[in-house]
């Protein structure tokens, strides 16, 4: 999650309300009218950076059941009143309410959305980057069962039981459950006695650290440092010819993969307009492309009714079956590229390709000449 996106506000926000929780909890931090203000102008810059504030607000919550429940009322309740506070800061925003329809057109599309966004999908035991997510999950699993007849801080376990469930089903969520388990899993070491020597703890840090810069010596390889974007997954050069060619192209309405579009609209600013990109108002469009790209009829509709007359289009090492009939009588069976079904050449004119994308363009929007 540390590539550049407004998530990063959310994650630093939601560490720095948790290190408040946790300073009030052990009696190293008592609020003041001047914190209480500092917390109300916190969310309302969150709410204005990213809707993860609603994380923070969450994570109140259970800190204030998480006293209820231990019958420490007076705690709880002020606790309340922090998070009555907190929400009222997420209002002063140029939307009002707007935010929280954002977050419940998240929720509402979540398994919709998960099929096609890789970080919206359940975390894999598989994949190398969710690793430290499921070791801490069962560290803290662990935990909590062998003191669970011990008095727990209740707020933290209610917090990462909903974190680490969350991160389970979606896996975008792990760098919130993260912080919490790993807070979580010292305070409950540390009851159990087990961090009362220096030595102790000495080991402990130290295979914590090795398996860290084992797990960090396999995974950072996979990783591009070199350019602002990672172009195993960006179609760069395309990108350069739509650049090149903007007095003849720049007036189209050109389709594009979502995945493309972050890095279209940052490359391509301000002489082209992006199709759709990660952005959740753009949700709607990966059902609808999805299903128009069942068959060669149906997407050519759905360019139709969008008033498409450019595409650029993943070249996807995909194959029909077609027959050709000779005066003979005999039939030959030949496998054809995709899009020569998809993208017909009596409309569609294929004006750059590499083996990463296609860029088509409408025969009938364009200069003659220039085609």
């Amino acid at each position: 999650s540390s590539d550049i996106r407004p998530d990063l506000f959310s994650l630093l926000f939601f560490t720095f309300i948790f290190f408040l929780l946790e300073a009030w909890r052990l009696g190293r931090f008592k609020p003041r009218p001047a914190a209480l203000a500092g917390g109300f102008l916190l969310f309302v810059i969150w709410a204005n950076l990213h809707g993860g504030f609603a994380f923070g607000l969450m994570l109140i919550a259970f800190y204030a059941l998480g006293e209820a429940l231990a019958r420490r009322l007076n705690r709880a309740k002020m606790l309340a009143f922090c998070g009555i506070a907190a929400a009222g800061g997420t209002l002063i925003n140029p939307y009002g309410f707007g935010p929280y329809r954002v977050i419940w057109d998240h929720l509402a599309r979540r398994n919709e959305v998960s099929s096609f966004i890789q970080e919206w999908r359940p975390a894999a035991f598989d994949n190398p980057f969710h690793w430290p997510f499921w070791i801490l999950l069962f560290l803290f699993l662990f935990l909590v069962y062998h003191r669970r007849k011990t008095q727990l801080p209740g707020g933290l376990v209610l917090a990462c039981l909903y974190f680490g469930f969350t991160a389970a089903q979606h896996a975008r969520m792990g760098a919130y459950f993260c912080p919490l388990a790993i807070v979580m899993a010292l305070n409950l070491a540390r009851s159990a006695g087990w961090l009362k020597t220096r030595e102790w703890t000495g080991r402990v840090s130290c295979a914590a650290a090795a398996a860290y810069a084992v797990f960090l010596f396999c995974t950072l390889p996979q990783l591009s440092w070199a350019s602002t974007f990672d172009e195993r997954y960006i179609p760069r050069r395309a990108a350069d010819f739509m650049a090149s060619e903007a007095g003849a192209l720049k007036n189209l309405r050109a389709y594009n993969p979502w995945e493309w579009g972050g890095y279209l609209g940052w490359r391509l600013y301000p002489e082209y307009k992006v199709f759709g990109d990660g952005r959740y108002l753009f949700h709607p469009q990966l059902s609808e492309s999805a299903a128009a790209a069942a068959d060669a009829p149906l997407w050519g509709a759905y360019l139709e009714s969008q008033k498409i007359n450019a595409a650029l289009l993943n070249n996807m090492a995909l194959t029909f079956s077609t027959q050709k009939g000779y005066p003979d009588g005999s039939k030959k069976t030949f496998l054809r590229p995709w899009y020569l079904s998809y993208m017909p050449r009596e409309r569609w004119a294929l004006v750059y390709w590499d083996d990463k994308a296609l860029f088509f363009v409408d025969r009938h929007a364009v200069a003659p000449q220039w085609l």
